[in-house]
Parts: structure tokens; sequence; C-alpha cells
């Protein structure tokens, strides 16, 4: 079947055909036949050219076979159903046709190629291993739709119990049916066909007035009928333990609870079943919140650091629990329960980094206020150079990059021993430090200097020191790095580094040497030449990780008291970053500040109003930090730098004092009256904005999706219609995403957002009043375990359905699976290529028709001639030759070399047949016939030489 693409270009022929009369009488001093055959030349050049606009294509009808076996590997397929499917493949493989090709593709979370579509006779091992934690029956049936190659019939053949948690199988059938791909289907049976008891759903309100009792639902889902006993824990503590009985299907239980304590609770709800084969599915959770005054959480890095801040704020009505290093939570909603966080002298090291991104998430999407005091652990002195709360913060840290300060040499000795190729987090130790040395590098300016010592099987330079403005061609030097054998070798590092570092010129002269607590090889000497390079004014710090009670670990907190510098411990190698750069910003006097000034105002808010700033005392020092886009300064100091900014990241608000409040810096502010005052408002700035209206939030989780049902109520409890609200949800592992709720009843509204995650999922809701004043509402709902594992029976009918809309078959045994379709969707080939192939060769023969001198009449009759004198040739019949006849041809060869006579330049004369003297003689009846194959030779000779 022939069809165009554009068919308008067919217009075009009546067009060729008045063309070619024209030309025809064009072509003058040419005989008939080759005026007919140069037109009929130029007849196929112009038609061929408007069929390849046209864009002729011809349908071919598929008779070969491609069948794409799509493989569901996912938790809730039994796996007694692998061996099944396997023998299937494999006796469908031995029905197929010789030009038949076959592909195979296992999916879970996501779909994995397991054999490309090729000629197949036997089923291969399936090898793939994709996330079983999940089933997306869509993305593995689109995988297998765009595998389908031209000139086959296409054929998916689905293994499946049907029961899918993420995208949408019947969008996906509903593209299989516009190209003609029908979709076979063999069910799998599920893993719980054995005996199965688990916690389907909980169901409880999102927040609770204190001391409130509240129920909560739990759904019990059995494929048998038993008892057991459910747990339900508070924050990881028992409060209570319900025996119960459930029957074959779904079962509700309802347990009464209560929480005393204001903030955010997780409830966990564990079913102990007797004759279950399934445990992981056991656990069920839920998170409600207790309404209560905000409390606010302030962490200290060294004790008693925050005592007179946490004093102040309590003086005034702020309920402030403080914490030391390592008291930060560690489970993410638990911050829900502060409406802000105070930092006071807080390092960075002294947090993880999952700390960190948790806190920021919290700030930026739920809107709790952080407030960061100024220390010695505080700003760039507390490691927070790069870090996710340097970008919370209005302040900027590099300011450093905007002051002049005395140039600086750097040099950092750094450990390649054997213990730095151990894996931290997937990452080998040696380049978390290469890591930690490029932070460092990227804080200096291009007049400072920097080098890099290593020291594993000897010491040697890994970078000479040179200026930092050659910082490229340093990071790359740096990155490749690798750990090798021995250990640090301490004296003979130190030699290295002294020898170098003593004969640089800059004002400051720094060396960071780096030791394992547990090993550090040639210790003697080393103070001595930490003594001497002190006296030259040299500082050394050290860092040491491992254990912090390391049998060298006194060595190198030795050697940094010895040197000047200071000594750190990281026992995590991730910290070594935070660490480089908070040493390097306090040992080249460009991250704090000390000296007596009185702060000035430089801008004006509702957190200033009512203090008496002309009774204000001085201050003694301060962390050095520059502006930040977009963020207010509202004291600055005698220097010009901020004191006091605030600023917006977010749903959150940020604050930063950059001097302490502690006896240090801030001892002359403990006594001034303002001071309780003042902190009380900048606290009190920073609390998260509470919402206007009473809400009510649930929350249910389905095929890997969460559906948000809000019901907005005003101060009264009449509902509050025409909103706008968002919702801001936050997964486990941090990523956000927003939706809008819409209006769907009075007071209600709803969306749906993506949860395939397990763990704390956190939705904040935001909505402005009628004076533009935005309110946030927090709840936090909980997805215990994948989706997968609570499924007890196939989705039998999601597969019929996808069988029904292609056309394909439900249960397709395996012989059928190879059968053509009876109405298949041929190929469709393109043949414009072709057409101008044809209209090239066409225009050669037309210009060499018209140019060369040849007649295609001579040409034509030249050319028969030579084929009839070849079919004579072959017609001719070998004849024997005899021995008068040899005597003959002998005769003749010699009169042909007899010499002409002498005096004479022609050529002897050829005699006469009859003159002969052989033939002249009287013939007997065999002369007679010698004679007679003779002159047959004679004549073939002839006859070929024509």
């Amino acid at each position: 079947m022939i069809r165009f693409a554009a068919p308008q270009w067919l217009l075009l022929l009546p067009l060729v055909g008045a063309l070619l009369w024209w030309t025809g009488r064009q072509l003058a001093g040419m005989t008939p036949s080759r005026k007919r055959f140069v037109l009929a030349l130029r007849a196929v050049v112009l038609g061929a050219l408007v069929l390849a606009l046209a864009g002729v294509q011809v349908r071919l009808v598929a008779r070969r076979v491609c069948a794409l076996f799509v493989v569901d590997a996912s938790e809730s397929v039994a796996d007694a159903e692998r061996p099944r499917l396997h023998a299937f493949i494999d006796r469908a493989l031995k029905n197929a046709g010789n030009g038949d090709i076959v592909g195979i593709i296992v999916f879970g979370r996501n779909p994995l190629m397991e054999v490309v579509p090729a000629p197949l006779r036997a089923a291969p091992p399936l090898r793939a291993r994709p996330d079983r934690s999940a089933t997306d029956i869509a993305a593995a049936l689109r995988l297998a739709m765009g595998l389908v190659p031209e000139g086959f019939a296409p054929r998916i053949v689905l293994f499946s119990d049907g029961n899918e948690t993420m995208g949408d199988a019947l969008s996906a059938a509903l593209v299989a049916k516009s190209q003609g791909i029908p979709i076979d289907v063999v069910p799998l049976r599920t893993k719980s066909d054995r005996q199965d008891a688990l916690v389907a759903d909980v169901a409880m309100p999102a927040q609770v007035r204190r001391h409130q009792p509240f129920a909560a639902q739990v759904i019990v889902e059995a494929t048998y009928g038993g008892e057991g006993v459910l747990r339900v824990d508070r924050d990881g503590v028992p409060v209570r333990k319900v025996p119960i009985r459930w029957v074959q299907g779904k079962n509700a239980v309802v347990v009464t609870l209560r929480a005393d304590e204001p903030g955010v609770h997780r409830f966990r709800f564990v079913l102990d079943a007797g004759g279950d084969s399934e445990l992981r599915n056991n656990i069920g959770m839920g998170l409600v919140k207790v309404a209560g005054e905000g409390r606010v959480l302030l962490a200290e890095g060294q004790p008693g650091e925050g005592a007179a801040l946490a004093k102040a704020l309590r003086t005034n009505g702020l309920k402030v629990t403080v914490v030391g290093q390592g008291g930060l939570p560690t489970r993410p909603e638990e911050w829900g329960n502060y409406e802000a966080v105070i930092l006071v002298g807080y390092p960075a090291w002294a947090m993880s980094d999952k700390q960190m991104t948790t806190l920021s998430s919290w700030v930026q999407d739920s809107g709790i206020g952080l407030v960061m005091v100024g220390g010695e652990g505080s700003f760039l002195s507390g490691g927070y150079y790069g870090t996710d709360i340097a970008k919370v913060l209005p302040v900027d840290l590099e300011g450093r990059q905007r002051r002049v300060y005395p140039a600086a040499t750097v040099l950092i000795v750094m450990d390649t021993s054997g213990s730095m190729a151990v894996m931290e987090g997937g990452v080998q130790k040696v380049h978390l430090a290469a890591q930690a040395a490029i932070e460092t590098l990227r804080m200096l300016r291009p007049i400072d200097r920097f080098g890099v010592i290593v020291s594993g099987e000897g010491a040697d330079w890994l970078v000479p020191i040179q200026d930092a403005r050659r910082r490229d061609t340093i990071i790359t030097q740096i990155q490749r790095i690798q750990a090798g054998g021995g250990g640090i070798y301490c004296r003979p590092s130190l030699e290295l580094a002294a020898k170098a570092i003593t004969a640089e010129v800059t004002r400051v002269r720094h060396i960071i040497f780096m030791g394992d607590t547990d090993d550090c090889d040639e210790q003697g000497g080393c103070f001595e030449i930490a003594q001497a390079l002190r006296r030259m004014g040299v500082t050394i710090t050290a860092v040491g990780f491992g254990r912090p009670n390391g049998k060298d670990a006194p060595f190198l907190q030795r050697l940094a008291q010895l040197g000047g510098g200071n000594f750190y411990i990281a026992q995590s190698a991730r910290d070594l970053p935070k660490m480089f750069t908070a040493d390097v910003s306090v040992m080249t006097r460009s991250a704090i500040e000390e000296h007596p000034f009185i702060p000035r105002l430089a801008g004006s808010d509702e957190m200033l109003n009512g203090i008496d700033f002309r009774s204000m005392p001085p201050l003694f020092g301060y962390c050095v930090t520059s502006d930040k886009p977009f963020a207010r300064t509202l004291m600055r100091t005698d220097k010009g730098d901020p004191l006091l900014a605030v600023g917006q990241f977010g749903l959150g608000s940020s604050v930063a004092f950059t001097s302490d409040a502690s006896g240090r810096w801030g001892r002359a502010w403990l006594g001034w009256g303002e001071f309780g005052k003042l902190w009380a408002n900048i606290v009190k700035s920073a609390l998260r904005k509470a919402a206007h209206g009473n809400y009510d939030l649930w929350v249910q989780v389905a095929k890997g999706r969460a559906t948000i049902e809000l019901f907005a109520a005003d101060e009264r409890g009449e509902p509050v219609n025409l909103l706008q609200p968002q919702a801001i949800v936050s997964g486990p592992s941090g990523e956000s995403k927003t939706v809008v709720l819409q209006q769907e009843g009075v007071g209600r509204y709803r969306g749906t957002v993506a949860a395939g995650e397990t763990g704390i999922y956190r939705v904040t809701v935001t909505e402005r009043d009628a004076s533009g004043q935005m309110g946030v509402y927090v709840a936090s709902f909980a997805v215990p375990y994948p989706t997968e594992y609570r499924f007890v029976r196939p989705n039998e009918r999601l597969l019929r359905q996808l069988s029904a809309i292609t056309g394909g078959r439900f249960g397709v045994p395996p012989e059928a699976v190879f059968a053509l379709p009876r109405q298949r969707q041929g190929a469709i080939v393109d043949l414009w290529q072709g057409c101008l192939v044809a209209a090239l060769m066409a225009l050669l023969l037309d210009i060499a028709a018209r140019r060369l001198a040849i007649g295609i009449p001579e040409f034509v009759a030249a050319f028969v001639r030579r084929w009839d004198a070849w079919r004579q040739q072959r017609r001719v019949r070998p004849v024997p030759v005899t021995e008068r006849t040899q005597r003959l041809l002998s005769a003749k060869q010699r009169a042909q070399r007899q010499p002409a006579p002498s005096g004479s330049t022609e050529l002897p004369k050829r005699q006469a047949p009859t003159e002969c003297p052989v033939t002249a003689q009287p013939r007997s009846p065999s002369d007679r016939r010698s004679a007679q194959v003779t002159e047959r030779l004679l004549d073939i000779k002839r006859r070929y030489r024509q």
C-alpha cells in the first residue's frame, strides 16, 4: 500500500507534463530516437523529485513478532513465582519463528533492561536487581513501548500481581492502544498467599490540646483469623498494651491515648501476631502535635556559655530548653517541638551534616526561627563556612575577602597512610581530608600562600608552597591524592614543613598537622621543632582523627599547645572541612576582632522599640562578617561590620548577633538593664508565625501518594472559604514539594503529593489573612514501611483492564505469545531517499545522452552485433584434429616463417589454395575429408578475426 506524507506536492505533476512538452520543443538537432530517450529520462527526474517532495511511503505488513516480557520483581510477588515465569518464557521461546525477536524488562520501583530485543531461543537467568520496595507498572510499559523496532508486530507480555504503588498503568495502557501494541497478562501470586496480618493504616488527629485524651484508629488487615497484642509507645517509651482478636479481612482497633507535654509526639503501634509470615508490615506510626506555649531551643558550645541569655529569656516569659554539644535533636520530627533555635558559640563540627540539612529545611519550609550568637564557636571561626547553616544566616561569612589583612602562608601536613583508605559514608577518608584542604584554599585570598605535604610511606610534597591565586591548578593536584601504606612520620614531616615555611616572608605563617590518634610514628624531636617554630612566629594546629582517647592523642594535643595553635578531635572525617576552615580563619586573625567599641544603630525595627540605647555599654569583640543582600543590618560595629542583622529564609526568620552574650566580649552587657528586654525582643521576632485560624489536617497515603485534607475554621469555629492555602511537604530525604490545596466543600480543601519514601513527612500549610500577614500551620505524617509490604492479594481487576484496553489476552498461554495478531499495523517505510537517487542517476544519463558524440542507434546496433557474435561462438562445437590436418598446419607455419628473397622489400604473396601442391594432387576420400576440416578451421579463424 502506497501513501504520501505530503500529498499536496502531487499537484505539481501537471506542471511536470507541461515542462516536458516545452523542453521537447527545445531539443533540436537530435534524431527522433535520441529525443524520445532524453524526454523519458527527464520525466523520470522530475517525477522522482515530485514523489520525494510528496513523501512517498509504502506500508509493509509485519510478518515477524517482537515480544517484550515485562517481569514484576517487587517485594509483593511471591518468590515461588520466579521459576514459573522463567519456565513460561522458555516454553514461549520454543514457539518463536526464525525472524522473531525477544526483549526482557525487569522492574520494581524502576525498570531495568535485562535483554535488549534480539533473537533468543532460551530464557536466560534474570540478573537485573531493581529497587523492590515499590511497583511502577506504567514506567515499565513505557520503556517496553519505546523498544519496539520498525517492521515487527509488537506484543508486550506482563508478569505481575497488579499491585502498583507508583504511576498510572491504565494511562500507559491507553498509549499502548493508540500505538497498536497489545498487552498480554500473566497474573502472579503475592507473598501473602500465606498467613499474614499487617497494620494497614493509622488514623489520629494532627493536633490536640494539652492533657486532652484522643482516639487513634488502627486498621489491621489479615488473611486469617487470629489473636495477638498491639503494643503502643510514645517517643520510644511504652504506654499501652492492648490484646486484640481479628477475623479475616479488615479490622478496626480503637486505642485511647494522651500526651501531656507540648510539642510533636510520635506514636508507634507494633502488632505481635501468632502465625504471621511477614513481620515487616506489622508496624504503624502516627504523629500528633500537642498545643501549648512555644518553646525555644538554646544550644551552647561550652557549658554555661548560654546561661545568662537563657536566664534573661525565661525572665521575659519564654520557655527555654538548654542543651550542650551532642544535645540537638536527631530525629527530624523533634525539631517541630520548638518555635526557634538559638546557637550560642555552638561549633559546626558538633552537628552532623544531616542535622544541618534538617534544621535548614525546618527554617525554610516550616518557619521556625534561627538565631546565631557570636563566640569562638560561631560564624566563620565555628566552621560554618560553606555549610547549609551559612545559607540561612543573614550575614556573609566571606568577610575576609572584603577586608585588608596581612598576607598569610598556610601549610597542611596530611596523613595518607593505610588507615586513610577506610571508607566513610561511601568515600575514602583521604578524599574527605583532600576536600578539607580544598575548602581551606578557597577561603584564602590571591595574595596568600598555600602548600600541602603528604606523609604515608614517607614525607613528600604534594603541592609546593605557592600563591593561592593558582587555585584551579592546586585543586587539580589535591584531587589526585591517594592513600598509601605505612603511617604518618611526624618528625620528618615537621622538618620538611619547617624548612619551607621559615623561608616565607608573609606576616602570618601557620601549619595544620593532621594525624591518626592511634598511629603517629617518629614522635621524637617534634616538640623541640614546634617550640623553635613558635619563637619564629610560626603556629601549629594539630587535628587528630579517630578515637578521642587514642594512644597518640596526648602527643597531638601537646604539639598544638607548644605550637601556639588549636587542637581538634574529628571523630568523623566529614568534620575535617569545618575544622580546617575554622582554624585558618582564627589563626590568620581574619575571623575575630577583639577591642572595645560602642555599637551604633544602623536601622529601625520593632525589636528595637522601647530600648534605651543611651546607656548602652561597650562590647569587647565580635566575629567578622559582611553584609548579605536582601538582609537588614540594624546595628554595626565601630568598623562598620554587622553586629545585629535580620533576614528571611523561606518561611522562617534568621538573626545574627556577631558579638557574644557571655562574660568574654559582652561582660559589660550582662549588667545592662536593657539586656533581657532586648534579647527577648530579638528572639520573639524570630519565633514561628502561628496560623490565624483553627485547622484540622488529615493525611491518607495510598499507592505512593499522600492525600491532604484540610478543614479551615475561624476562632468561633465557623468554616472559612475562598482561601488559597499552599502545603509544603518535606520528605525524609529533605526534598520539598509544594501543592496548592483546592476547595472541595465548605471550609474543606484537598490536594495530593507523591509520598513514596519511608519515614516522617512534614506538612506546612501557609495562608495569608486580609491584611497580608502570613500564618503557618505544621503537621506531620509517617510512612512506616514501603507500601509494597501491605498487599495481601493480587489486583486482578487492574490486570484484566490492561489486557482489555489494548486488545491483549489475560492468562495467555506460552504457545500463543508469538502468534501474529489478526489486525496488524504495518510498518511505514519512507521511499523519498530512493526517489532522490533515481532522479540523480536519470539526470546523469540525460547529460550523457545529450553530450556524447556516439548515437543511440549506433550504440544499440553495436551492442546487438556483439551479442550475436558471442552467441555464435557459444554454438560452435570443437572438431577433432587428425594427423593429416596437423601436417598441413605445420607446413603453413613453415611457409610463414620462410624469409623473403634478398633485395626484395615485399613480403611473399600468399598462394591461392588451388595452387597448393598438396591440394593439386588427386584427392582420395580421406583427403577430401581432411580438406573439408581444414576449410572449416580457416572459416572459424576468419570469423574470429571479424
